[in-house]
C-alpha cells in the first residue's frame, strides 16, 4: 500500500499558514518615566506600542480603570494631590490580545504659597 504525505503536508501548511495570521498581541516598546511633580503642575502619561492595531487603551490607577482615560496620552491639566499614585496602562489589539504596562509612580507635592518678610527698607521674597 501506497501512502501519502501530501495530505500531511496541506494540513501543515494550513495549520503554519493559521498560525502566521495570529501574530503576537501588542509589545509596550516605550513609556513614560515615574516622576515627582508639584500640584498645580500638569502632567502627560503616554505609552508607544508594536504590534498589529488598531489598539485599545485604558489607563489605571492603583489598579482601577481611570474614567474616560481610553487615549494612548493620558494627561492631567492640573495636577491635585489626590492624583498620586502608582499608574498602568492596558493595551488590547482587535484579537483581543491584551498588554499592562509596568507601574509609573506619579508623586504630587503640594504647593507652598509664597511667605512674605518684612525687613525694614527691603522686602523679600521666599
Amino acid at each position: 500500500m501506497k501512502r501519502s504525505c501530501f495530505g500531511l503536508l496541506v494540513l501543515g501548511v494550513l495549520v503554519l499558514s493559521a498560525l502566521a495570521v495570529h501574530a503576537a498581541g501588542p509589545s509596550i516598546v516605550s513609556l513614560s518615566d515615574s516622576s515627582t511633580f508639584i500640584e498645580g503642575q500638569s502632567l502627560a502619561l503616554s505609552v508607544s506600542v508594536n504590534g498589529t492595531g488598531p489598539f485599545t487603551y485604558q489607563w489605571n490607577k492603583a489598579g482601577s480603570p481611570v474614567a474616560d482615560a481610553t487615549a494612548r496620552i493620558y494627561s492631567i491639566a492640573v495636577l491635585a494631590t489626590s492624583d498620586a499614585g502608582s499608574y498602568t496602562v492596558t493595551v488590547t489589539d482587535d484579537n483581543g490580545d491584551a498588554t499592562t504596562s509596568d507601574a509609573i509612580l506619579v508623586d504630587v507635592t503640594p504647593a507652598t504659597a509664597p511667605t512674605l518678610s518684612y525687613i525694614p527698607g527691603a522686602v523679600t521674597y521666599t
